[in-house]
């Protein structure tokens, strides 16, 4: 197989659009669903916090399984973990099967979506990485822009069978497309440095890393998306609320599409920008549009052009970090450990996912404004710039 090339790239990422669009689809009408099935709005909700928190357990098996198999068989094992409940769901409608059918789909999330970004890194050259992943990113929130907007009116039209055959068709397109890629080449480690003049005079500089990184360097690159991830969730949770308190009559949807189209356009940013300078300086430029924009978000008085302008910033820093800390680590983790380093960022992301929700919760209910939430979740990524720099120190590539 050439590395870089086109028609694998575009292999890895038709599947990556299918397989995450029809998760956060899925995800988002599964409530609905569930209370159309007889339960109610609150099991639909816990039934899908319990999903991810599966999904999170479950990686703790798929993250060494790739280490040991590759990430395309893990991959496999998540497209299909995706496809055979779809298939089901179009047969089975009582409630409590339901709910087990989609709580069987974590094996979907916990095998496909880590192994992606797995799949990649092995695939691509250390110099692309960083646009390669922020590609990856892009798509993924292309999918979850996009998903909803076309699949949603299908159930008002046809009725959820539809909906869930639509389902069904992507991820059986997706399952192909996954079953298709060819196997990764086991990289030498010798092939994750560039030879040549540039090489060297980056090496001088810095900017180049060994592929292995201390225990702190990866708490870092997973505690990090964890911590965005809480700002993404409580922003998700509480966007419609902050749109009606401080701009009565406009569109509810518009802050979470501009937050969303930020992030589109962060990723690719961030990752180009991650193979120019290198992932540290790209993370705390992202931390800090990612801050400034949850700070403005809850000043009233900036208006809502100053407000959906935020919400590009926040997403754009959101979306930029998660891509930059995700091509990091491929530089840093060696190939035998890549796999398990990838489940356990996701997992951080999805745990901080699920913090939020129940945080954005319990915030409200002590008394707190949106306001308030908003300027505390700022301070609390502005702090995360300084003990970046103090805790992220990998390993630079010596000269011989």
């Amino acid at each position: 197989m050439k590395r870089n090339g086109g028609a694998t790239l575009a292999l890895v990422l038709v599947p990556a659009f299918l397989l995450f669009g029809l998760n956060t689809t899925e995800t988002a009408a599964m409530p609905e669903y569930v209370s159309f099935r007889g339960g109610d709005m609150l099991l639909g909700t816990m039934q899908n916090s319990f999903y991810v928190l599966v999904a999170i357990a479950l990686r703790f098996y798929f993250g060494p399984l790739s280490d040991r198999r590759g990430p395309r068989f893990a991959m496999i094992v998540g497209a299909c973990g995706f496809l055979l409940p779809c298939i089901a769901l179009l047969f089975f409608t009582d409630l409590p099967t339901v709910i087990a059918l989609h709580i069987v789909q974590a094996i979907g999330l916990a095998a496909f979506h880590p192994n992606v970004m797995s799949y990649l890194t092995d695939i691509t050259a250390p110099e692309r990485l960083g646009t390669r992943l922020g590609v990856l990113r892009a798509t993924t929130t292309a999918s979850a822009m996009l998903g909803p907007l076309l699949l949603f009116p299908i159930i008002e039209h046809a009725g959820y069978p539809a909906f869930f055959g639509a389902l069904t068709l992507a991820a059986a397109i997706g399952a192909v497309g996954t079953v298709c890629l060819p196997q990764a080449p086991r990289r030498r480690k010798a092939a994750q440095m560039s030879d040549g003049a540039d090489t060297a005079a980056r090496a001088a500089s810095g900017e180049l890393s060994f592929p292995r990184a201390s225990r702190t360097v990866r708490a870092c690159l997973i505690l990090l998306p964890c911590i965005v991830g809480v700002c993404y969730s409580i922003v998700l949770n509480s966007s419609q609320s902050l749109m009606r308190a401080n701009f009565p009559g406009a569109n509810d949807g518009v802050m979470l599409s501009l937050f969303s189209a930020g992030g589109l356009a962060g990723s690719l940013v961030a990752g180009r920008a991650c193979d120019a300078f290198g992932p540290s300086g790209v993370i705390v430029a992202c931390i800090a549009s990612l801050a400034s924009g949850l700070a403005a978000l809850s000043l009233p008085f900036a208006g809502i052009g100053g407000a959906m302008i935020a919400a590009a910033f926040a997403g754009a820093g959101y979306s930029g970090a998660i891509a930059t800390c995700s091509a990091a680590g491929g530089m840093l983790v060696p190939e035998r450990r890549r796999g398990s380093f990838f489940a356990m960022q996701q997992s951080g992301i999805d745990l901080g996912i699920v913090i939020g929700g129940f945080g954005t919760a319990a915030l409200l209910s002590l008394g707190l404004s949106i306001q308030d939430i908003y300027q505390s979740l700022a301070a609390v990524a502005a702090i995360c710039i300084p003990l970046w720099f103090v805790l992220y120190r990998p390993a630079k590539i010596r000269e011989g």
